[in-house]
């Protein structure tokens, strides 16, 4: 027997009678009350242990920190705007080059270039290196290309060059080794020369020419002056007045100071003869001591000053030339830029605007003083 809870006034009574002794609620109605009860108690046990398990579960599966979901979300931004301003300079790169292309085109149209002396500077500007001052130098005679040159002006290297030009397209490659390749197309009138050249000697290295005219004046005001102090140009002085002494000064011999090499001294030009037939010899100081750097016989010749060369004119019997020295970074080059027949104002030929050069007789020392300051 059991004692139960009556669901009428809550007395306790035994489970085996009838009703409740003290207010006679029956006592099935008890047992049908409390049933309910157990049957509710088992559901919310039944529901609490589901929760448990999904909390312990949970517990086992932590949530993802903070920081990885925003090194996620900066992630994704980071590499939204690289597209975005990837795609936006590309846009604006080929609407660059499509200009270009164009404005070139329209130059191309008018351009010309004749019978003459030619110099253009510009950059050599490549994707390996850095973008380098660069000039092209030729001649232009019977339509041919001849006495080409390419220099690199940083570091002062000149390559002689073959040229051909063709309806204004400009090829040139290098005499010794055919390895420097440049090709430029004339534009702007001549003013302007536009290209691409290869360098194999450096692994193929290829650039964007973009040459502009320079006038051979202008260009005579750029030689480049080395730095020299007091002791330097005593040194150069003297030892150009004991070059004269060495071949012996006498009344045929005569000289003048012209900067062939281009590096800010004068170079010291001899003529031991007459004017009909005479030596001519050619001293520059270098590396602190005096060089020839040419020597030759020539006749019946004037000589005229350029910006870095000599125009050597030469007339005899009717028949004239004209001859170019230059100088390469050894010797002293010369070139033929023209010959024919000496037919007074036909002459197909005319008398550059270069300045004729005035010799001083070698007793008279005082031009080498006064170019080194000593005077």
């Amino acid at each position: 027997m059991a004692l139960i809870k009556c669901s009428g006034c809550g007395h306790m009574v035994s489970d085996k009678g009838t009703k409740c002794p003290k207010c006679g609620t029956p006592i099935h109605k008890v047992e049908e009350a409390a049933k309910p009860i157990e049957k509710e108690e088992k559901v919310i046990a039944e529901v609490k242990t589901p929760k448990a398990e999904i909390a312990k579960s949970e517990a086992v599966v932590p949530d993802e920190p903070k920081s990885q979901t925003w090194k996620k979300v900066c992630g994704i931004f980071v590499f939204a705007v690289i597209v975005i301003v990837g795609g936006y300079y590309y846009i604006q790169n080929e609407k660059s080059n499509s200009k270009s292309e164009e404005e070139i085109a329209q130059l191309n149209s008018e351009a010309f270039l004749e019978d003459g002396e030619y110099c253009y500077k510009g950059k050599w500007e490549s994707a390996q290196h850095a973008a380098q001052p660069c000039k092209v130098e030729f001649i232009i005679k019977n339509g041919a290309l001849i006495d080409c040159a390419y220099t690199n002006l940083k570091f002062d290297v000149r390559i002689p060059l073959k040229g051909t030009i063709e309806d204004n397209n400009l090829h040139f490659v290098s005499e010794n080794d055919g390895k420097l390749i440049i090709e430029l197309k004339v534009c702007d009138n001549g003013m302007m020369l536009i290209g691409e050249g290869t360098d194999y000697a450096h692994s193929g290295n290829k650039a964007r020419l973009n040459l502009s005219k320079i006038e051979l004046d202008a260009e005579k005001n750029e030689q480049i002056a080395l730095p020299l102090n007091k002791n330097a140009k005593d040194n150069i002085c003297n030892a150009y007045l004991e070059a004269l002494h060495n071949l012996g000064v006498s009344d045929d011999m005569s000289y003048f100071l012209f900067d062939i090499t281009n590096d800010g001294i004068p170079d010291l030009w001899v003529k031991e003869g007459e004017t009909a037939i005479f030596d001519i010899t050619v001293f520059s100081y270098q590396d602190e001591k005096i060089n020839v750097i040419y020597k030759n016989t020539e006749n019946h010749s004037t000589f005229y000053a350029g910006s870095n060369y000599i125009l050597l004119w030469w007339g005899h019997q009717g028949n004239q030339a004209w001859i170019k020295l230059t100088y390469d970074g050894n010797t002293i080059n010369s070139s033929v830029i023209f010959e024919g027949v000496v037919v007074d104002d036909e002459s197909d030929w005319k008398e550059p605007k270069e300045k004729e050069i005035e010799f001083y007789q070698a007793y008279n020392v005082q031009p080498i003083k006064q170019a080194f300051g000593m005077e």
